[in-house]
């Protein structure tokens, strides 16, 4: 369950109770307001009730006239220098029933008026400086040795309630939201019955948290005590009331006294700890009778929240210090490789730091270039693109992130345990290039004081407001969250960003130098070697042309100037467009060459084309050079090569043809005589047909590796789902399911190969296992799949469960003939395998021991 406290009444109300526009103080203590000559403007009803005298009796005297000539001086003084404006204490004789009472006097200079707040002094409470000296250095000396901030606000709490005796002393931290959260609690009864409870902001609302800036500490000694009103209710000298602010002695709001009772406290004491001018937390302290701490421990404990203050930040800057110097480590060892590499997509994922453990990411997405790259665990690219869109449109251009992307992205939801948190670093403004963070979902389970969104009744006026009836123990499970981003993780994120735009930068710069000198270098070196040489701009259109193309072409550089390609070659009446083969090939690289082979027929001349296109730095224009080389000869010859090609597959048939009819002739016979029922009566014949059949089998084996063995040189390329081409496989070589059991790994890729081939090199292995792969108990557990994929080639295995093979067999197998002692087969299959593998940049071996069955790997190149 979700709570969403701003939305409640309290948040939206209690922040709204004046509270320092009262006219009304506590009763504990006096109030007057003076002019600066201490003309007597307000003061609180209970101090004539000291006097003993009435309004009309004490309207219109001066202060003056209650101190002596050496105390009115002293005050007159601190008035006119205003070096000090608030909270400057005096102790002052004041005139009573003709003789004088000592009173702790907080004076505040305001624009056009003082405040003086006076108290009783109780001798008999008095600490000593002493007393007081040795209380603050033990307290100091405690906290020193404390180590996480939890034992810090602990031993606080402990050495806070036994100096002040109060019945329950806890300190909280506010978080971003202002809630407070007790880190520390001390009772008399031993009982921690808040520690680790939040409690909601409206506890402590806006106007109050700002009243603590304010103020060293606010006493509330009885609950029940009534307050006194400012007599007159209006201040003659700003025409208006007067505003309370700096008045510890101010009164308190009904709804907080109202919430002090249904915690069960009489009497309470609240000290902020301030850090760097910010209210960090709250010392909070309860009495279940009315206690009324002497004016030296509420100065102790203001002078101990100091403390406090100070030891907090001291451990939270080291920390942050700490933190900050070890990511900014890593960033710079990411930097260090992304700018070695020149590339910032694999310097994010390869490196010994990755964006991973750097932003504290579950996954990442890097969009460049065209191209999707994940990073760790991600949710799916339809959500990915979708989130996108929303982006786009919500947060152009920005730099941004959240901790509750379902909050703001409803989809989110589905895929909390990967995205709950996202950060957004965009590369371009175009909306074109982007790097997405994501956190998985953090569920945290909150112990509030009470249920935060409950009152016992919404207001139509203030005096309507009530807290919450129950402060026990309600839980709460915040969902779809993720961990909040730090503001280091922010900082740390920006300079990687920096860096990431900067060596983007550096790396075009660079390509379009390395581009313009390939351009060149080409141009120069098909001149010396009497090439053809052509350069196009991006639009495709010829800058320039050398003098071995006008030689070839007859055609000048005014001829073709501004023409593209294939507007020259239309302009030609005697050059003839043999092939137009196109081949992107690897998508990584920032060129593809197309081949074009031409044919003049007046020369009987041939040249083949090479077309290179290089990008520049935008990505969207291209520098062209075309090379043109005299291939005649080699044409020649490959059309030679070709007709014996032609007449060689046309022997190979024929030879394959007569080696197979006198099989398929005994295999006839075989059929005829094993229908003859009498005949098959007797087992000898049935064994000895056994014996044929396998014989025969052999042989069509042998001649089908013959037949593959010459034509190897055969390559055509085709788009292979891997996953149909071993299926088809089994077909064909139709294992006998009852003793032969084979797993295929699902999903297999599709490649571009020769599918021939490799269809060959699984049916020889796939074969070999058949035969000689089984258990003693006839049975062959055959199992295929793919070990590696790299981009370049994928490695294969074959496994089966046979008797294995002793090491020293293991290169003998592939030998052309070469059986092995272990062996009973051709020698052809294994050698025609492995030279087809090797035909194709690849390379195959066994990994096997005796008793333990075969693993046969390959590499095939793509």
């Amino acid at each position: 369950m979700h709570i969403d406290i701003k939305g409640k009444f309290d948040s939206e109300v209690c922040e709204n109770i004046p509270l320092n526009f009262t006219n009304l103080i506590q009763g504990y203590g006096y109030l007057l307001v003076t002019d600066y000559n201490l003309k007597i403007l307000q003061w609180s009803e209970n101090f004539l009730v000291l006097l003993k005298l009435t309004n009309t009796d004490f309207e219109g005297r001066n202060f003056k006239d209650f101190l002596s000539v050496t105390q009115y001086e002293e005050v007159r003084k601190k008035i006119e220098n205003k070096n000090v404006e608030d909270h400057i204490s005096i102790d002052l004789d004041i005139v009573l029933k003709q003789h004088f009472t000592r009173f702790r006097a907080t004076l505040h200079i305001k624009d056009k008026y003082v405040l003086f707040e006076l108290e009783e002094s109780n001798n008999d409470n008095t600490l000593s400086f002493t007393k007081l000296y040795q209380e603050i250095e033990y307290f100091s000396a405690v906290l020193k040795v404390a180590g996480s901030m939890e034992e810090i606000c602990q031993k606080a709490a402990e050495n806070l309630m036994s100096l002040s005796s109060f019945d329950r002393v806890m300190i909280y931290r506010f978080d971003e939201d202002w809630n407070g959260q007790v880190l520390g609690e001390a009772s008399v009864n031993g009982k921690q019955e808040y520690l680790g409870f939040h409690f909601p902001s409206s506890d402590i609302p806006r106007q109050a948290r700002q009243l603590y800036l304010k103020n060293p500490y606010r006493m509330i000694p009885d609950i029940n005590d009534k307050d006194q009103q400012l007599i007159p209710p209006i201040n003659k000298s700003i025409n208006g009331i007067t505003d309370l602010s700096d008045c510890n002695l101010r009164s308190v709001a009904s709804v907080h006294l109202e919430y002090l009772k249904k915690m069960g406290v009489q009497a309470s004491m609240s000290v902020p700890i301030v850090k760097d001018q910010q209210l960090w937390g709250i010392i909070a302290c309860h009495h279940n009778t009315p206690k009324h701490l002497s004016y030296e421990l509420r100065t102790v404990f203001g002078l101990l929240s100091n403390l406090i203050s100070e030891l907090v930040t001291t451990r939270e800057s080291h920390y942050l210090l700490t933190k900050r110097i070890e990511l900014f480590d890593k960033l710079g060892e990411m930097t260090r490789f992304m700018s070695y590499t020149g590339d910032f997509v694999s310097g994010l994922s390869d490196g010994k730091v990755n964006i991973l453990q750097l932003l504290n990411l579950t996954g990442a997405v890097i969009l460049y270039e065209n191209t999707y790259n994940r990073i760790g665990a991600t949710p799916p690219k339809k959500f990915v693109e979708e989130m996108m869109e929303w982006y786009k449109n919500a947060h152009p251009q920005q730099f941004f992130f959240s901790h509750e992307l379902a909050n703001i992205f409803p989809p989110a939801q589905e895929y909390s345990n990967l995205a709950s948190g996202v950060i957004f670093l965009p590369l371009s403004g175009d909306h074109k290039y982007y790097i997405i963070g994501f956190r998985k979902e953090y569920v945290q389970t909150i112990k509030w004081a009470g249920d935060p969104g409950y009152a016992s009744g919404l207001p139509n006026d203030l005096a309507a407001l009530h807290p919450r009836n129950s402060f026990g123990l309600y839980i709460e499970k915040k969902r779809h969250n993720s961990l909040k981003w730090t503001n280091i993780e922010i900082e740390i994120a920006h300079n990687l960003l920096k860096s990431i735009l900067e060596i983007i930068l550096r790396s075009q710069i660079l390509k379009r130098i390395i581009a313009e000198e390939e351009v060149y270098k080409l141009s120069i070196i098909a001149q010396r070697t009497g090439n053809a040489v052509l350069t196009l701009n991006q639009h495709g259109r010829v800058e320039w042309v050398n003098q071995s193309f006008s030689d070839y072409s007859g055609m000048q550089l005014k001829d073709v100037t501004g023409k593209t390609f294939a507007e020259i070659l239309k302009s030609s009446e005697n050059i003839i467009i043999v092939t137009d083969s196109k081949s992107k090939g690897n998508v990584k690289r920032s060129a593809f060459k197309t081949d074009i082979l031409l044919h003049r027929e007046d020369k009987g001349t041939y040249l083949n084309f090479n077309v290179s296109r290089v990008k520049n730095i935008d990505k969207q224009k291209y520098k062209y050079i075309i090379i043109g080389t005299d291939v005649t000869k080699m044409k020649e010859k490959s059309n030679v090569l070709a007709s014996i090609n032609e007449q060689l597959d046309d022997y190979t048939n024929l030879v394959a043809h007569d080696l197979k009819a006198p099989i398929k002739g005994i295999e006839g016979l075989i059929n005829v005589l094993e229908e003859n029922t009498d005949f098959v009566k007797h087992e000898e014949n049935t064994e000895v047909f056994s014996l044929i059949r396998e014989s025969i089998s052999k042989m069509d084996l042998f001649i089908s590796s013959l037949l593959s063995q010459a034509k190897q040189h055969r390559i055509e390329l085709s788009e292979v789902d891997l996953n149909i081409l071993l299926e088809d496989v089994f077909k064909w070589l139709n294992p006998d399911k009852s003793r032969i059991k084979y797993s295929l790994e699902k999903n297999m890729p599709v490649i571009q190969t020769n599918k021939n081939t490799l269809q060959q090199v699984f049916s020889n292995l796939i074969s070999n296992a058949i035969r000689y792969g089984c258990n003693k108990e006839g049975i062959c557990e055959i199992e295929i799949g793919i070990s590696e994929m790299h981009d370049t080639f994928i490695q294969f295995f074959v496994k089966d469960n046979g008797y294995g093979i002793s090491k020293e067999y293991h290169q003998r197998i592939f030998n052309l003939y070469d059986t092995g002692k272990e062996n009973n087969s051709t020698g052809i299959g294994l050698h025609t395998t492995k030279s087809l593998i090797e035909k194709n940049n690849g390379r195959i071996w066994v990994e096997s021991e005796p008793g333990h069955g075969a693993l046969f790997k390959f590499e095939w190149t793509i």
